[in-house]
C-alpha cells in the first residue's frame, strides 16, 4: 500500500501527466518541467497530498526506529520492516520506509505497527517548501536514515549547492545502492508471514488517462508566539564582513562611483549585499534607486532568489494562480518556485504577488530555495522565538549569521521584510 491517498499510481513511464502529484521523481531532479527519473540522486519520491494535513499510513508492518525532529527533515518517521520479500527479485530482506516533513508525528520510537496504521500528518516541516510528503526506502545496509547520497561537504568541495548536485547527479551510485524505487517496490513486496492489511491503495487510473487535480497545497503560517524572559545579546548585521571584491562593487556602481544606487548610504551594513544583488543582473532598482526600505513582496522575493540561485526557468506558459495569469511578468518565476514546490498558493485558488513578506517568510522561502541546511536549536534564539517554533531554526541561521537585526531582545517574525534585509539573506546564503 501506498503511505498516503492519491489519485493515481505512480508510474515511471507517464511521470509529466502525474506531476501534480508526484513532484520529485525516484533518482529524479530538481529541474523545473524535468519528470524523468533514473539519472540524478533524489533518493525518494515527492508525493503531494490530496488533502492539507493528510493521513500518511504504515506502508508495511514494523517497528519504529525514529520519531523526531530536526532542522533538514522536520518531523519523521523512519520504520524498519524485517523480512520483506521483493516481489521482482523473490530476495527477502530488512528495509526502511523514511516519512520526511510532517506535520506532526503520531508514532513513537520502538512502536510497533501494522500495514495501514496511521503514523502522521502530511506538512512542511524542515528543508521543505511547500507540503508534500518525502518518501523513501533504504536498504538494510545504509549507513544511516533516512539515507542521502552525498554530504554538504561533498557538495562544497565542488562547488556545487544543494540543487545543484541533486541536478548533477552527485553520490547517484551510493543513491543506487542503498535506496529503492519506492512505489515501484511497494507494488510487488510483502512480508513474510504476515497478511497484507487492507489499506490505501491509488485509484485504479490507466495513466493515458491520468489528469492530475489542481492540489495546491496551504501555505504554512507564522505561528503566534509568547515571548519568554530570554534576553540575547544584541546584535546587529555585520554582512559587510562577508567578502565581496572592490571589483564587484565597482561594477554595481552608479554614476558617482561610490555606491550602487543613488538611494543607499556608503555607510549601510548591507552595502555589499545590494551591490552583489546588481552587479549580478538580481536586482536593478528603479530610477536609479534600490528603495532599501521599502517592503518586498511575494512575487519580488521569488525572482531574485530563483535568479540568485541561476536555476533553469520553467517552460510553462499557462497559469496556475488566478490572479497571476499569462504575460504576467512574475509568471515564470511562480511557476518555477511551484514546480520546485518552494511556494505555493491559498485555497481560493489565489497566489497573491503583491503581498509583503513578514521576515520568517522570507527566511523559509530563500533558504528553502537555496536549500540551505539548518542547525538544531538547542537554546533560547530571541524573547519572541520558542524553540518549538517551527521557523526557530530560520530565526537562529539569521541571528548566527547576523542577518537580520532583532529589535532589543525580540526578533519580531511578523515584521514585514524590507529590500535591503532580503539583499542581505540571498547575499549570506548565496555563500558571498
Amino acid at each position: 500500500m501506498y503511505p498516503i491517498k492519491t489519485s493515481a499510481p505512480y508510474n515511471p513511464d507517464f511521470l509529466e501527466k502525474l506531476a501534480n502529484i508526484y513532484t520529485t521523481a525516484y533518482l529524479g531532479n530538481y529541474v523545473a518541467g524535468d519528470y524523468e527519473e533514473g539519472s540524478w540522486s533524489h533518493p525518494g519520491v515527492d508525493i503531494v497530498p490530496m488533502v492539507p494535513n493528510d493521513t500518511v499510513f504504515a506502508a508495511l508492518p514494523g517497528k519504529v526506529v525514529e520519531a523526531k525532529t530536526n532542522p533538514s527533515e522536520g518531523n519523521y518517521v523512519v520504520i524498519r520492516h524485517d523480512r520483506v520479500k521483493d516481489g521482482e527479485t523473490g530476495k527477502v530482506g530488512t528495509y526502511y520506509s523514511c516519512h520526511l516533513h510532517l506535520s506532526e508525528l503520531g508514532v513513537a520510537k520502538d512502536q510497533e505497527v501494522a500495514e495501514g496504521d496511521p503514523i502522521g500528518k502530511t506538512g512542511s516541516t524542515g528543508q521543505s517548501t511547500g507540503e508534500h510528503l518525502h518518501f523513501q526506502i533504504d536498504t538494510s545496509d545504509a549507513p544511516f536514515h533516512p539515507y542521502w547520497p552525498f554530504s554538504f561537504k561533498e557538495a562544497r568541495d565542488l562547488n556545487l549547492g544543494f540543487l545543484e548536485a541533486v541536478n548533477k547527479g552527485l553520490g547517484i551510485e551510493n543513491a543506487r545502492k542503498y535506496t529503492v524505487n519506492p512505489l515501484v517496490f511497494l507494488e510487488s513486496a510483502s512480508v513474510s508471514g504476515a497478511a497484507p492489511t487492507p489499506g490505501v491503495k491509488p485509484a485504479d487510473v490507466k495513466p493515458a488517462d491520468v489528469k492530475p487535480a489542481d492540489v495546491k497545497p496551504a501555505d504554512v503560517k507564522p505561528m503566534e508566539v509568547k515571548p519568554t524572559e530570554v534576553k540575547p545579546t544584541e546584535v546587529k548585521p555585520t554582512i559587510l564582513s562577508n567578502a565581496v571584491t572592490d571589483d564587484e562593487i565597482l561594477i554595481a556602481s552608479n554614476a558617482n562611483g561610490s555606491v550602487p544606487f543613488s538611494d543607499v548610504s556608503a555607510n549601510s551594513a548591507y552595502l555589499k549585499a545590494i551591490a552583489y544583488l546588481k552587479s549580478h543582473g538580481i536586482a536593478s532598482g528603479q530610477g536609479g534607486k534600490f528603495l532599501p526600505k521599502s517592503n518586498v513582496t511575494r512575487g519580488e522575493i521569488l525572482k531574485m532568489v530563483l535568479l540568485a540561485g541561476k536555476l533553469r526557468m520553467s517552460d510553462s506558459k499557462s497559469s496556475i494562480f488566478s490572479d497571476v495569469p499569462v504575460g504576467d511578468g512574475f509568471l515564470p518565476y511562480v511557476n518555477t518556485a511551484v514546480a520546485l514546490k518552494a511556494v505555493s498558493g491559498y485555497p481560493d485558488g489565489t497566489f497573491r504577488p503583491n503581498d509583503f513578506v513578514t521576515r520568517v517568510e522570507g527566511l523559509k522561502i530563500v533558504l528553502g530555495v537555496l536549500k540551505i541546511p539548518l542547525d538544531p536549536v538547542t537554546g533560547p534564539v530571541y524573547a519572541d522565538v520558542g524553540m518549538g517554533d517551527w521557523f526557530a531554526p530560520h530565526a537562529q541561521w539569521s541571528r548566527d549569521n547576523e542577518v537580520l537585526a532583532p529589535k532589543g531582545a525580540n526578533f519580531l517574525p511578523n515584521a514585514k521584510l524590507t529590500r535591503e534585509e532580503v539583499a542581505g539573506i540571498i547575499y549570506v546564503a548565496a555563500g558571498e
